[in-house]
């Protein structure tokens, strides 16, 4: 993180890719090392588990489908590049998949499943233009921040790290024990407040209103960082508490997944929401047209957000962090087995 800024500046993003991969690499000596002291489990107790996924196999047929509507959305992505497509794909294989989850799935799962899914779907991802935005030279975008690589890696991304390390240590000592339909409200109207001051730094009112670039982003930066964790960490906790004895790896993957296939569904969104409105920056001359309506997907993004977090926060658990979710069987009283007993 502290390198990154000067590494950017110097190498490039080549050669800050060939940076990360050398540490990243390390990780392979403890693994061959045999330091995560695996054991080798024996043919009954092979067995047992067999059975015991034989009896969950709606589960494993919607880690399969999970499997297949990956390889469908990056193979689409590859071979071409037009945001609509892409979007239509995405869309197409998360409502699929949402849809047998809720068919399989008992329906407390079911419910948090489709809450993830929604709320990071909704969450339009415009990162790939505020970069521009952030960064673009005096030369291409005159009214910009005209951050510096250091800056916006470095400074942005440390501050962001250690502020977010804080936000969990706040989570664990006040907002631990808060039910879920609670702290997602709460962290959704906070995270809408700052995205408004987003809002006003991309129609550049802070510059009208004598506020400084780097002091709002880097309060953004905090502010949000310590809020993201707040809105993460419960997810993790819930995803635990849906998981059931002995099945516990397959179910965190699945949930984790459908949580990412969302997270993938709002950058496509984000994408298309970018083209729509007709904000398509490439760091070159004439940028400085493609940021005007950049506050308004900032806007879009924030208003739905809060829209699902508002509307959907029943989909989640009526009960506390701390308290047990009853439902352990993640196929039990689901809607394919209650049509299969009648």
């Amino acid at each position: 993180m502290f390198c990154s800024g000067p590494i950017l500046e110097a190498y490039g993003y080549r050669g800050a890719f060939v940076f990360a991969a050398l540490p990243a690499a390390l990780v392979l000596v403890p693994v061959s090392m045999g330091c995560l002291q695996e054991k080798r489990i024996s043919s009954e107790d092979l067995t047992r588990i067999r059975r015991r996924y034989f009896e969950q196999r709606e589960t494993c047929f919607l880690c399969l489908m999970m499997f297949c509507g990956t390889l469908v959305i990056m193979c689409v992505g590859f071979l071409q590049r037009d945001p609509c497509i892409n979007f239509a794909v995405a869309l197409v294989t998360a409502m699929f998949i949402l849809g047998a989850c809720c068919v399989c799935l008992t329906p407390v799962v079911a419910k948090a499943n489709a809450f993830s899914v929604l709320y990071t779907g909704f969450n339009a991802s415009i990162s790939g233009a505020t970069f521009y935005f952030y960064t673009d030279s005096k030369d291409i975008y005159p009214a910009g921040p005209h951050f510096s690589d250091f800056f916006f890696n470095t400074v942005l991304g440390t501050v962001g790290s250690v502020f977010a390390l804080l936000g969990i240590l706040f989570y664990q000592q006040y907002l631990s024990s808060m039910s879920y339909r609670k702290l997602i409200v709460f962290t959704s109207l906070i995270m809408f407040a700052c995205s408004l001051l987003d809002v006003m730094m991309f129609a550049r009112l802070n510059v009208h209103w004598g506020i400084p670039d780097h002091y709002m982003v880097l309060g953004l930066s905090i502010f949000e960082g310590v809020v993201m964790q707040w809105q993460w960490m419960p997810q993790v906790v819930l995803l635990a508490a849906l998981a059931p004895r002995g099945m516990e790896a397959t179910m965190l993957a699945l949930l984790a997944g459908c949580h990412n296939l969302g997270a993938t569904l709002g950058s496509n969104f984000g994408a298309v929401l970018l083209e729509i409105l007709h904000v398509k920056p490439r760091g070159r001359s004439g940028d400085a047209q493609q940021f005007e309506n950049l506050w308004m997907a900032a806007a879009i993004s924030s208003v739905l957000l809060l829209l699902v977090a508002l509307f959907l926060q029943y989909l989640l658990p009526d009960c506390r962090q701390t308290e047990k979710i009853t439902e352990t069987n993640p196929t039990e009283n689901s809607l394919l087995r209650r049509w299969l007993k009648s």
